[in-house]
C-alpha cells in the first residue's frame, strides 16, 4: 500500500489515456491496481500530477475531461 520509488521502471505512468482510466477506476470503485496486479481500497481526496512528468499538461487536460 505504498508508492513505488520513482527510480522503479514502473513507478510513473506516462500515457494520459492509461492515467485517465486508472483515475476513473479509482473514483468509480474506490480501488486501485497495484504493481503485482492485485488491488487495494483507496479513498482519494486529490490527484497529483507532477509538473516534471513528461506530458504533464496533456495528462491534466485528459483528467479534466472526467
Amino acid at each position: 500500500g505504498t508508492l513505488l520509488p520513482r527510480s522503479h521502471p514502473n513507478a510513473v505512468i506516462h500515457d494520459p489515456q492509461a492515467i485517465t482510466a486508472r483515475v476513473r477506476q479509482m473514483l468509480q470503485t474506490g480501488r486501485v491496481a497495484t504493481i503485482d496486479g492485485s488491488s487495494i481500497s483507496l479513498d482519494p481526496e486529490t490527484i497529483c500530477v507532477h509538473s516534471d512528468t513528461i506530458d504533464s499538461l496533456e495528462i491534466l487536460n485528459a483528467l479534466s475531461q472526467l
